[in-house]
């Protein structure tokens, strides 16, 4: 998978989560750490999400309140 697609697949799972910890992304796109930080890194100039640090509470968070249409998210073709 590459980078510009995994991405997409994180936006789209963020959206439907509303948040998850950097080490949950990561397994569940079978990369590193690593690679899914300088992803969050590259999507939040253009995303409405952020990081927050801590043990507790800590991860990526989209924006409360913010509404994606569906016309926006991604078409079924990428569930695949």
């Amino acid at each position: 998978m590459d980078a510009f697609y995994r991405r997409r697949k994180i936006m789209k799972y963020l959206y439907e989560n509303k948040n998850d910890t950097i080490s949950n992304i990561a397994n569940r796109f079978c990369v590193s750490k690593r690679t899914i930080q300088r992803d969050i890194e590259v999507l939040s100039l253009y995303e409405p999400i952020y990081t927050r640090s801590g043990r507790y509470g800590g991860g990526v968070y989209v924006m409360e309140d913010y509404y994606i249409s569906n016309k926006l998210m991604l078409n079924q073709r990428d569930d695949q």
